[in-house]
């Protein structure tokens, strides 16, 4: 390449040792460095999200839950009892939601005098709308624990399917012992 282009001194002009201090980045600026989880410890503490005990009860898969509860009692019968058990459940859930909001309705109260209305009628008016918020949910919460034995409300999704799995495992156990039960032909 030297004898195409020739050989040519490029002159570097003089700087300052001001200009010559590079900062070096710091190491954690580049991830490819990193593990995956020293990223996700950088970026700080998240703090996940709790589940409510109605979203845990929600959350589950009735729907598998009635298929294994017909496979294995093999009765259509167990399907009113299996329904009987979701309704408690909820009702068990919506109780404790309810002596908790009970709890935060008493306090909310205690709070709520006249000398904090001639303090801060602007906090006494939080505190009068945060106890009514909590007096609507809780009557939302009584009248969905009153529909939970029937099996409408928040409850009607997980009737639907364990109603459905329950008739699936059944036919499952049906088809079953048709299929592959020897049977005595004479």
């Amino acid at each position: 390449m030297k004898k195409l282009f020739g050989s040519r001194q490029v002159e570097t002009p003089q700087a300052d040792k001001k200009d010559q201090f590079i900062p070096i980045p710091d190491k954690y600026l580049f991830t490819e460095d990193r593990h995956p989880e020293e990223m996700i410890e950088s970026r700080g503490p998240s703090k996940p999200k709790e589940k409510t005990l109605l979203e845990d009860l929600l959350s589950q898969d009735f729907m598998l839950k009635g298929e294994r509860d017909a496979y294995s009692s093999k009765d259509m019968t167990a399907l009113g009892e299996g329904l009987k058990l979701i309704a408690m459940e909820f009702r068990q859930v919506y109780d404790k939601a309810i002596l908790e909001l009970d709890e935060k309705i008493e306090f909310l109260r205690l709070h709520l005098t006249d000398t904090l209305e001639e303090e801060s009628m602007a906090l006494h008016d939080k505190v009068y709308h945060s106890l009514s918020l909590l007096k609507k949910q809780k009557l939302d919460l009584v009248t969905q624990k009153d529909l939970a034995m029937t099996g409408e409300g928040y409850i009607e999704k997980a009737y639907t399917e364990y109603k459905v799995g329950f008739i699936r495992g059944y036919g499952l156990y049906l088809e079953g012992e048709v299929l592959f039960k020897p049977t005595k032909t004479l």
